[in-house]
């Protein structure tokens, strides 16, 4: 898939957003209004607790990715044209541009040490975090975030494909959408789900393929319990 993609200057490609939300701690609170339909599809990246993290990579070669299976599904609804995607600001993979990514709290550059290994010296578990930042560190835009309810985000766009940008660090977009707003993606990140909003078709197609095992959204209400990760 294509990964041309850029951030975006400023936050005003989800400034429509915030307007069509209600109650955080309800479906509504997340996933903004208007949509016919809505269905939630499991994520497969879970861990060793049974959290996804809001994520559709996946988390081992013994988890399938479902990202490529929903872009699969949203692609002949929007077409070619530009898409939109939002990271969450909070994950400890990210630093900012201009300090040493070296000297973040991530948890990423504290480098694990198994029982049975010697102990590292300064030089080595440095030179460990920098190929670790090498590869999967994200540098944050220097650009206003779209500020929501309860989270901020960086944005980016560009193709479909573009939602796979951030995969160096196993993420994938929090939000997502085409320019023309036909469907909407939320990947919440204490949710075992996706949520993908948009017309009755679609939302029906996903609800009828057993891949997915996919429920609808309700309309009222908050969160199902069933939707969080389990600590």
């Amino acid at each position: 898939m294509d990964l041309d993609w850029a951030w975006d200057d400023d936050a005003s490609a989800g400034g429509w957003i915030a307007g069509r939300l209600g109650r955080w701690g309800t479906p509504a609170g997340i996933v903004p209004a208007g949509y016919p339909a809505g269905a939630a599809v499991r994520n497969d990246a879970v861990d060793e607790r049974g959290g996804s993290y809001g994520t559709l990579l996946a988390g081992g070669a013994d988890r399938p990715d479902r990202l490529d299976d929903l872009l699969a599904a949203l692609a002949p609804v929007s077409g070619d044209q530009r898409y939109h995607f939002a990271l969450w600001t909070g994950f400890g993979d990210l630093y900012d541009r201009g300090t040493d990514p070296l000297a973040s709290r991530s948890i990423g550059v504290t480098i694990a040490v198994g029982p049975d290994d010697p102990p590292l010296g300064a030089a080595e578990r440095r030179a460990r975090a920098a190929e670790y930042q090498q590869s999967v560190m994200i540098e944050r835009p220097v650009a206003p975030m779209l500020e929501l309810p309860g989270r901020d985000y960086h944005l980016w766009h560009g193709p479909l494909g573009a939602a796979r940008a951030m995969e160096r660090a196993d993420h994938s977009p929090n939000l997502m959408w085409p320019e023309d707003r036909s469907w909407f993606v939320v990947s919440e990140i204490d949710w075992l789900v996706t949520v993908v909003a948009g017309s009755r078709s679609l939302i029906g197609r996903l609800l009828a393929d057993p891949m997915w095992a996919a429920t609808e959204v309700p309309d009222a209400g908050p969160v199902p319990a069933s939707w969080y990760v389990q600590d």
